[in-house]
């Protein structure tokens, strides 16, 4: 990740309907580091991840994600495109998909993992997609 800051702040003055720049600021990059931890399912629980995306939104849009047991062990994986749509369609039909997968080897106990606010409301806040 990488965070842009301005050490000057851009003083911008309003004259008679002319905006103007009187100084810009200088650019710094600087990295940052963001820790992300997977945590293992309970005893006989599977996880599912996934995650979709759409190029430029609305777009060509596809996801996929990974199931694994509860040592954290490979189970499947899987990726598809769903032809034209919303990251929020690509995110929708990548969990969809995954919990197919997870019904037809019998993953019963499942957690899924997922990172669309927006799909996670539908689920939580009992209202359906628009």
């Amino acid at each position: 990740m990488h965070i842009y800051k301005g050490q000057l702040a851009a003083k911008i003055v309003l004259q008679v309907g002319n905006l103007k720049i009187q100084s810009l600021p200088r650019l710094v990059m600087i990295k940052c580091s963001t820790l992300v931890t997977w945590k293992k399912p309970p005893v006989g629980f599977f996880k599912l991840n996934s995650d979709g995306s759409s190029l430029n939104n609305p777009g060509r849009c596809g996801g996929g994600g990974i199931i694994r047991d509860h040592n954290g062990v490979f189970c499947e994986a899987f990726a598809f495109s769903f032809g034209f749509g919303s990251n929020t369609k690509a995110e929708l039909f990548a969990v969809l998909e995954g919990l197919k997968i997870c019904l037809q080897r019998n993953f019963r106990l499942l957690i899924v993992e997922l990172d669309s606010q927006i799909i996670l409301g539908w689920f939580y806040g009992g209202k359906g997609p628009p």
